[in-house]
């Protein structure tokens, strides 16, 4: 198990910190507790990578793995709708490849990149402009939801992100801390926070997170009132890769139809047989699909 976990946290993650007030980024006088900065002067470097077709241009600073295990997005969605979205939005963006996948499927009509990266909203830009996507799109420089205009309030089908996945720089102790590491899930706490009023009244909220960094109970009580989970399914990832069975999903939604009410769930059980998984090893044989035992149940 020890290559497994070295090789997958070695490549995480695809949200960019730029240095913001929002972040606790060493330029903060953090001491030890801070998450490195991006450096500067990136000029022109860049790497295109096809995703179903479209170039997507990116940085080795901005892609954590995005265009690998970040895509399983979509083949979640598929399998859970069969309509497609009037206008998707993605979380921490980066190089936008969660994003141009759904628009290269068909799976939303428009898209709007959200990050607080300069260089990665130069780098979505320039995709944008290359397959004549702008038409569809829309990118917005924003520290989580606070940049984001009210033009947008009450529009958004569906919100994807595969976010940073640690709650501290010791958890992940990498030279992508920038992109892995949210401090105290303040990211999190803030897009949960403000998220709802730009919501359409049958929006829906999928949240990628990582086995290795989270578990349930760390977003489940951050939820709003107007905001109620319907899915948490573990055991994701990219078919016949090696991140297989490592990520985990948290589908929530304001759509009161399909409300299956958080504050019936078993947190106390959830928690504990999420951490025995871990302990033990077995997130590496779960299976995709598995959903961990009292976190979709309601209490007894």
């Amino acid at each position: 198990m020890a290559p497994r976990n070295a090789l997958f946290l070695a490549l995480l993650l695809s949200c960019v910190h730029a240095e913001s007030p929002n972040f606790a980024t060493c330029s903060q006088d953090r001491g030890d507790d801070c998450v490195p900065t991006l450096h500067e002067g990136y000029h022109d470097d860049f790497v295109e990578i096809k995703v179903n077709g479209l170039s997507v241009f990116s940085h080795p600073s901005l892609d954590g793995g995005g265009n690998i295990f970040g895509l399983d997005i979509s083949r979640y969605l598929t399998g859970h709708f069969k309509s497609r979205f009037k206008r998707c939005v993605e979380l921490c963006a980066g190089p936008g490849f969660i994003g141009f996948g759904l628009l290269s499927l068909g799976i939303c009509e428009e898209m709007v990149f959200l990050d607080v990266n300069p260089y990665a909203i130069k780098l979505l830009r320039r995709t944008i402009s290359h397959n004549q996507l702008e038409g569809r799109t829309t990118v917005y420089q924003s520290d989580v939801l606070k940049d984001v205009p009210k033009s947008e309030l009450g529009r958004w089908d569906l919100v994807v992100s595969n976010p940073p996945h640690f709650v501290n720089i010791e958890s992940f102790q990498n030279n992508l801390a920038h992109i892995g590491v949210d401090l105290d899930w303040r990211l999190h706490r803030e897009f949960y926070a403000s998220v709802v009023p730009f919501m359409a009244p049958t929006g829906h909220i999928v949240m990628q997170e990582n086995m290795a960094g989270s578990s349930p109970p760390d977003f489940l009580n951050m939820l709003p009132p107007e905001l109620a989970v319907v899915e948490i399914t573990a055991g994701v990832g990219v078919p016949d890769s090696s991140f297989t069975e490592v990520f985990w999903y948290l589908w929530t939604t304001v759509d009161k139809t399909f409300w299956r009410r958080v504050r019936n769930r078993d947190l106390d059980s959830c928690a504990v047989q999420w951490k025995q998984t871990i302990v033990s090893g077995e997130m590496w044989s779960l299976g995709i699909g598995w959903e961990p035992p009292g976190c979709n149940d309601e209490k007894k």
